[in-house]
């Protein structure tokens, strides 16, 4: 069944230019980058290898508690950072 049957007093080609009228979505592609994000959260990986790297060496109790202090503080920023919703929430349109 036609969608513009039994309307063809003037109607008829109503569905044809209600279609032309609307904007052509298909070839509208919104992008996103994540560069930003991704090197972020790598920046954030290295620098707890690093901190857990040192932390296993360090012979200082004092040293080694603020270095747990500093591994924690990164592992509860990647908690938060490593994840598609934040990649979403912090990309950039391209």
């Amino acid at each position: 069944m036609r969608i513009d049957s039994g309307y063809n007093n003037g109607y008829a080609n109503y569905y044809e230019q209600l279609q032309k009228r609307m904007p052509d979505n298909s070839e509208e592609k919104t992008t996103m980058d994540t560069d930003r994000v991704d090197k972020e959260i790598e920046r954030l990986k290295e620098k707890k290898a690093q901190l857990e790297q040192r932390l296993h060496s360090e012979k200082d109790e004092r040293k080694k508690s603020e270095l747990e202090s500093q591994l924690n503080q990164i592992e509860m920023e990647l908690l938060k950072k490593d994840n598609d919703n934040y990649r979403r929430e912090n990309a950039v349109k391209k």
